[in-house]
């Protein structure tokens, strides 16, 4: 799956315009934001920009394992994957109170230390993981913390960060190789343009197979209630991302679905969708923005695919947790989850 050994450099794309079938078609531009969604941005970050603690009910956890992926066993996995490969990146969006951020240190500096012991990968790899959070950091001045255990980890706990402007903040912290992985629980739904953040984190991705694990977010196009078709307008935008893909069927805590996304080549993302408006979003759809930006389709815009679905054996009708649903693109993706048993299989232990 991953087929290249060397890091890559992100390959940015300024431009308004991409050529599709010969004609120029508008595609969806972050840095091209309307001004009164760069106002509302700017207004709802400065409202917990302040704060010393995160107060959201979720904030980070020592693992998440998003679609029902073992995200620590996949950590193992693409390290091995490209063992000549000297830097691995990590980014974990929204990391809450860095709960997470230890656990993950430690892990990362043990597993590094016991793989160059064994030596399966060369004795120079170093693993960056990065967590950032709108909060301030508790120490403002102390943002990178790094774990000694073989000098093979280093720890960014980020604070005060807007993560809207995802690109241009980890710029900040010459943070500008791609990520082998990312992370995101509970953050994109909150935010006024999820969307474009979302592009940001995508075009942040390792172009020889980087992988994004997160869940659901509002999409507002063309009029209609997002809050209300919000899976299905996820299911649009992967199918529309032209990317391999799986999405986790996910009913808890009134969530909505999660999913995996793979970045296979150096093409920015792009999305015929153009900024239209900004609207009030109801609290009862756990958007602390309370407010979203809605888009205007294009005409090369994609309705919701005929899914194929994915199972690796394991049925429950409500929860579903061994169902997964994608494209044709999506076989090899799943294959490889399945091949390296990354898929967790709790449930399957007590036969419920």
């Amino acid at each position: 799956m991953f087929v290249n050994n060397s890091v890559l450099l992100l390959v940015i794309l300024s431009a308004s315009f991409y050529t599709f079938s010969g004609e120029n078609i508008p595609y969806l531009d972050y840095q091209q934001r309307p001004q009164e969604v760069i106002e509302a941005i700017n207004y709802v970050f400065n409202n917990i920009a302040d704060n010393a603690y995160s107060k959201w009910y979720k904030n980070g956890d020592k693992q998440y394992n998003l679609a029902n992926i073992e995200d620590k066993a996949l950590v193992e996995k693409i390290i091995l994957a490209t063992p000549e490969k000297k830097d691995f990146y990590f980014l974990d969006v929204g990391a809450g109170n860095f709960h997470s951020s230890d656990s993950w240190g430690q892990f990362c500096a043990t597993l590094i230390y016991k793989l160059k012991q064994s030596k399966r990968i060369a004795q120079d790899v170093h693993v960056h993981i990065i967590n950032v959070r709108g909060e301030q950091n508790e120490k403002a001045d102390d943002h990178v913390l790094t774990w000694k255990k073989d000098d093979s980890c280093t720890l960014y706990n980020i604070g005060s960060f807007k993560i809207e402007n995802l690109s241009s903040e980890l710029d900040k912290y010459d943070l500008t190789k791609p990520f082998d992985l990312i992370v995101s629980r509970w953050t994109l739904r909150h935010l006024v343009d999820p969307l474009g953040t979302f592009v940001q984190i995508y075009n942040r991705l390792n172009p020889d197979g980087g992988l994004y694990l997160g869940d659901g977010f509002f999409i507002d196009y063309n009029d209609v209630n997002c809050e209300y078709v919000a899976n299905e307008n996820i299911s649009s935008l992967l199918h529309n991302s032209k990317a391999p893909f799986l999405i986790h069927p996910y009913q808890e805590m009134r969530s909505m679905n999660q999913f995996i996304i793979q970045r296979i080549n150096s093409c920015p993302l792009q999305l015929p969708l153009q900024y239209k408006s900004i609207r009030s979003i109801g609290g009862n759809y756990q958007c602390n923005a309370q407010k979203i930006v809605n888009f205007k389709q294009m005409p090369e815009w994609q309705d919701e695919p005929n899914m194929i679905e994915y199972n690796y054996g394991y049925y429950d009708n409500y929860y579903k947790k061994s169902i997964y649903y994608g494209t044709v693109l999506s076989q090899t993706l799943f294959n490889w989850f399945l091949k390296n048993k990354l898929i967790f299989q709790r449930l399957l232990k007590n036969n419920i």
